[in-house]
């Protein structure tokens, strides 16, 4: 090792996803203990839109605050680039209010904390991928309140159609925002967003054989 360097004492593998976890149940555990309370999001996750834990990203996409010029106080906006791909920027909203159990459980879930490690790698992977969309029907399955993916296709693929889906109505809602912030780098590509519950596939059969492609991020 050259002189003066110093050395990083990362985690393991596992050692991360224990820690995660950790920091996802005790999450959970405050607003358990506050019963009927809610508790406000990390100063981190209000300033990164990254829950706290120890791994929160593989670095591979930028993120710059904008300046907020909205009424809310439950959301802030972020400018997300990516050096390998200059061209490349969408304005993407995380919600900062106060967390309460309906969050972070059932299909209210982890999705409308922060943007996951999972999401940034897969939006990575669909940059350096994007002629596979060109012209092609996509949906994102569970894309949280950002589906940051989907947007990074639908702003840089040319693809013929997005649908960005979520389990969580707040998450829906907040991508809807997104849509409308970013719409005018869409060109030709027309996008939507929609609840989608796994467990409702009885109101969704005209979305059989509709895409060409369907992606998804599990954290």
């Amino acid at each position: 090792m050259a002189s003066g360097s110093k050395t990083c004492h990362s985690l393991s593998p596992r050692r991360m996803v224990m820690s995660a976890a950790r920091q996802r149940w005790r999450l959970l555990g405050q607003v358990i203990a506050r019963k009927r309370g809610r508790i406000t999001r990390s100063p981190e996750c209000q300033s990164t839109g990254i829950s706290k834990r120890r791994f929160s990203s593989y670095g591979l996409l930028s993120t710059q605050p904008l300046e907020n010029d909205e009424d809310s106080d439950d959301g802030a906006w972020f400018e997300h680039t990516c050096s390998e791909f200059p061209q490349f920027s969408v304005d993407i909203r995380l919600l900062t209010g106060p967390l309460g159990i309906e969050e972070l459980t059932g299909f209210n879930n982890t999705g409308n904390v922060c943007i996951w490690p999972s999401e940034e790698v897969l939006t990575y992977h669909c940059l350096h991928h994007m002629e596979s969309f060109r012209d092609k029907a996509v949906c994102e399955l569970g894309g949280g309140m950002t589906c940051l993916a989907g947007f990074a296709i639908a702003a840089f693929s040319e693809a013929k159609e997005i649908l960005l889906t979520d389990g969580n109505e707040v998450s829906v809602d907040n991508v809807k925002l997104i849509i409308e912030r970013n719409k005018g780098s869409f060109g030709h590509t027309e996008v939507n967003a929609s609840v989608l519950r796994w467990d409702r596939d009885d109101i969704y059969k005209d979305l059989a054989g509709r895409f060409d492609h369907i992606i998804c991020g599990d954290w």
